[in-house]
């Protein structure tokens, strides 16, 4: 009998668990920001202090080329608006980055998939 009634603690224990890490998966919320970075010191300003943009950050990641910052956050505990105040408090202007069929402002030889011209990754040749 002790037996049976420590295998359902178990199991109860373990749908518990199962419960709970689906439910932060669902909390978790990714972010790319165009930001005005130049250079190789921006970046590591930026990791160097992650905790600056606020609670529940589970990634960060800075691409200088494309002058974006991705983060990956915990829905709950920050929003973009407080990601956006901390890279403020590093002197890293930013905004998330929306998809938009707008075209890139650099070139009228390019499409663009972002309402501004720093991603250029996602500008390719328009096809005539």
């Amino acid at each position: 009998m002790k037996k049976l009634v420590l295998f359902a603690l178990i199991l109860t224990l373990g749908l518990a668990l199962g419960t709970a890490k689906d439910k932060k998966a669902e909390n978790v919320k990714t972010t790319v920001f165009a930001a005005d970075i130049h250079c190789e010191n921006c970046s590591i300003k930026i990791m160097d202090n992650v905790p600056a943009l606020g609670k529940g950050i589970k990634d960060v990641v800075v691409n200088v080329e494309e002058k974006t910052v991705t983060v990956t956050y915990d829905s709950q505990k920050n929003n973009d608006d407080k990601i956006i105040k901390g890279l403020k408090s590093l002197n890293v202007n930013a905004e998330p980055i929306t998809a938009s069929p707008t075209c890139c402002p650099v070139s009228s030889k390019q499409e663009c998939c972002a309402p501004t011209d720093t991603v250029k990754a996602c500008c390719q040749p328009k096809t005539e």
